[in-house]
């Protein structure tokens, strides 16, 4: 007889924090040399280890209570304690994963963003209009935040203008760029810091449409579904985040290296 051993529940460590500059998410904050997490102790200074943010102590923040500050400037994740909310999202990474034509991809996307509780953070090369409006509707309820390149500028507009519309919604664009290093090529979505799809298909429908294609596996002789990569493992969505969104948005900032920790105003 098989079962669920609540001892697994050790192994769930999701993120509980983000960066103030670079959204980097993190389960745990260390203020200890070496420790883990990702805003840490580095060299008696408290670091952002993607972005290197330094995060100064005042009287209102000391170095212990980092938590509390990213709490209160509404840096920190609500849904995490929530396993309910961590099983519907499993079950939308189940359900993509089987290949069942009357369960695609790109409803599993849809779902998933229907079902978001605290953000959606992407990286695209190129959207569609439809996928625009998907983004817009979520962001009325929850912080959506992106990096695009390659999109044409009336599509732009529709991303960047017209804010009032989606008050929730925040994108930067890399169109202009000319450093070919600097545009984006991965192209991904993470929900929550719980599920993430990546793959090649860009945030087109004519892209995810394609993803629920099957073709011959040349190798095992059965079929491959090109869907997209659906990661329900939560260390490899924090690090897949990241590695490919973070780094992106901290260029775009308009913070610092430094951030004095006082009450937000």
């Amino acid at each position: 007889m098989s079962g669920f051993d609540i001892e697994g529940l050790l192994k769930f460590q999701p993120a509980r924090y983000y960066c103030v500059k670079c959204l980097a998410l993190t389960g745990e904050i260390s203020t200890k040399p070496s420790g883990p997490g990702t805003i840490r102790n580095r060299d008696g200074r408290l670091e952002c280890s993607v972005c290197q943010l330094e995060y100064v102590p005042t009287s209102s923040y000391s170095r212990s209570a980092v938590a509390s500050y990213l709490a209160d400037m509404s840096c920190h994740i609500k849904s995490v304690a929530d396993l309910n909310h961590a099983r519907q999202l499993a079950r939308i990474g189940s359900d993509v994963r089987r290949g069942d034509p009357h369960y695609p991809p790109v409803r599993g996307l849809l779902e998933a963003l229907s079902r978001a509780r605290d953000f959606a953070h992407f990286t695209t090369f190129n959207m569609s209009r439809v996928m625009v409006g998907a983004l817009k509707v979520t962001a009325q309820r929850i912080s959506v935040r992106g990096a695009v390149s390659a999109i044409d500028s009336a599509l732009l507009a529709e991303l960047v203008d017209y804010r009032e519309e989606a008050p929730g919604l925040s994108v930067k664009a890399y169109d202009s760029d000319p450093d070919e290093t600097k545009r984006i090529h991965e192209n991904m979505i993470v929900i929550d810091g719980l599920l993430a799809f990546k793959g090649p298909a860009n945030l087109t429908m004519s892209e995810w449409r394609k993803a629920a294609y099957q073709y011959p596996d040349r190798e095992g002789g059965g079929s491959t579904s090109k869907s997209e990569t659906v990661v329900t493992d939560v260390e490899e969505v924090i690090a897949l985040h990241n590695s490919n969104f973070s780094p992106r948005w901290a260029r775009m900032s308009m913070i610092g290296d430094k951030i004095t920790m006082d009450f937000p105003r």
